[in-house]
């Protein structure tokens, strides 16, 4: 059985809402390519797969280097999880510790455009 994906915003911010809209594009952009990538016979999943690790590196490099100890998550949390990014992906129950960082998503504009 299929779960239902519940992606519902809550927050309606005008700042917000002009991030998510950047999100949502940019996401729309990348699921037509992976169609017509598809469509042409290519490995779109792989390819795709690989870009965002490769993307994911570049921008956790960036956080890393705001971090005064890289090994801390406490560090890792301030650097992360800005007022801005917290509020667009409605994050809640954000617990840090030495070892741990807990999130709850409850909103992705990514879902947004791809549903």
């Amino acid at each position: 059985m299929m779960t239902l994906i519940k992606n519902e915003a809550k927050i309606n911010e005008e700042k917000i809402n002009i991030n998510r809209a950047q999100i949502e594009h940019r996401a729309t952009w990348m699921g037509l390519i992976f169609d017509e990538a598809v469509k042409a016979g290519v490995d779109a999943e792989g390819i795709l797969r690989r870009a965002i690790r490769r993307c994911g590196n570049i921008h956790g490099e960036i956080f890393k280097a705001q971090c005064a100890n890289p090994e801390s998550c406490v560090d890792f949390r301030h650097a992360f999880l800005g007022d801005i990014g917290v509020k667009t992906f409605e994050m809640e129950n954000i617990e840090a510790s030495e070892d741990e960082l807990k999130v709850e998503f409850n909103y992705c504009a990514l879902v947004s455009a791809w549903k």
